[in-house]
C-alpha cells in the first residue's frame, strides 16, 4: 500500500515498484517466519509443562477459599461469644485452632489433588542456597525498617506489649506462628498452587501470581502484605530452582521468626 501511494512521486515508477515490492516481500516473509517460530516455541513450551489434573484445580481453589474464611470466621465467633478485652491466651488458642483447621484443609487439598512426585530439575541451581538466604536477610532488614517506620506513623497500633509481657508464651508462638505455617503454607502455595498455576502460564509469571495469592492469604495482617509478596517471589524461585521444599520451608521459618522477634523487641 505504501509503494502504490509513493508511485506518483517517483520519476521511474517501475524500477521503484519492483524494488520496493521485493523488499516488502522479504520483510513480510521474515516477519511470518519469526511469528511461526515463536508460535512453535510457545506451543512446545506449553506441551512441555507438566499436566495437572482438574481435581488439582478444584482442590486448590476450594482450599484457598477455606484458608481465607477460617481466620475470619474464628475471629468473628470469638468476638460474638464474649465481647470485651481479650487475654493473650485467647489469641494464642485462636491461632492454634486456626492452624489445626488450616492443616486439615491443606492435607485434604493435597490428598485430593494427587500431584505427581516432585523431581529435581535437570539444571538445578546450587547458588540458590546462597542467594536466597541472603535475599531473605535483606528482606528482614527491610521489615525491621518498615516496622520501625510504622511504629512512628501508627504508635497506637505498634505499641502492643502482648509479646513482651508474656514471654513465657514464646515457645507456643514459635510453634504456632513460625514452624507450622512454614510447613503448611509451603506445601499449599509452593507445591500445590505453583504447580497448578504453572500449568497455565510461564514459570516466572506463575511465581508472581502465586506470590500475590500467598500475600493476599495474609489479609488479616494487611501491613505485612508487601513484605510477604516479595517473600513469596523468593520462596517460589527457590522452590523452582531446587525442585524441593526444604529450602522454602527453612527460609519462611527464619522470616517468621525474625518478624516474631521484631514484634517482641
Amino acid at each position: 500500500a505504501s509503494t502504490l501511494l509513493a508511485l506518483p512521486l517517483m520519476p521511474w515508477r517501475w524500477p521503484w515498484l519492483i524494488g520496493l515490492t521485493v523488499i516488502t516481500a522479504g520483510l513480510s516473509v521474515s516477519v511470518i517466519r519469526a511469528t511461526l517460530a515463536k508460535r512453535k516455541e510457545l506451543t512446545d513450551a506449553a506441551a512441555a509443562r507438566p499436566e495437572v489434573p482438574r481435581r488439582a484445580f478444584i482442590a486448590y481453589y476450594l482450599g484457598y477459599l477455606l484458608m481465607l474464611a477460617t481466620p475470619v470466621a474464628s475471629l468473628a465467633a470469638l468476638t460474638a461469644s464474649s465481647p470485651g478485652p481479650r487475654e493473650p491466651l485467647d489469641f494464642q488458642a485462636l491461632s492454634a485452632f486456626n492452624t489445626v483447621i488450616i492443616a486439615a484443609i491443606v492435607l485434604c487439598a493435597m490428598a485430593a489433588a494427587r500431584l505427581p512426585r516432585l523431581r529435581q530439575p535437570p539444571h538445578a541451581s546450587r547458588r540458590v542456597w546462597t542467594v536466597a538466604p541472603f535475599a531473605v536477610c535483606l528482606l528482614v532488614g527491610v521489615a525491621f525498617a518498615y516496622h520501625h517506620w510504622l511504629s512512628r506513623l501508627l504508635p497506637n497500633l505498634a505499641n502492643s506489649t502482648v509479646m513482651r509481657d508474656h514471654a513465657h508464651l514464646l515457645l507456643g508462638w514459635v510453634l504456632v506462628g513460625c514452624a507450622l505455617p512454614a510447613l503448611l503454607e509451603e506445601w499449599f502455595f509452593r507445591r500445590l498452587a505453583l504447580a497448578t498455576i504453572g500449568s497455565l502460564m510461564s514459570v516466572p509469571l506463575a511465581i508472581l501470581v502465586s506470590s500475590m495469592i500467598f500475600a493476599s492469604a495474609h489479609a488479616m495482617t494487611p501491613l505485612n502484605v508487601p513484605l510477604l509478596f516479595v517473600l513469596g517471589i523468593i520462596l517460589g524461585w527457590s522452590h523452582v530452582a531446587t525442585g524441593r521444599l526444604v529450602l522454602p520451608i527453612l527460609l519462611q521459618f527464619c522470616f517468621n521468626f525474625a518478624l516474631l522477634t521484631i514484634s517482641v523487641i
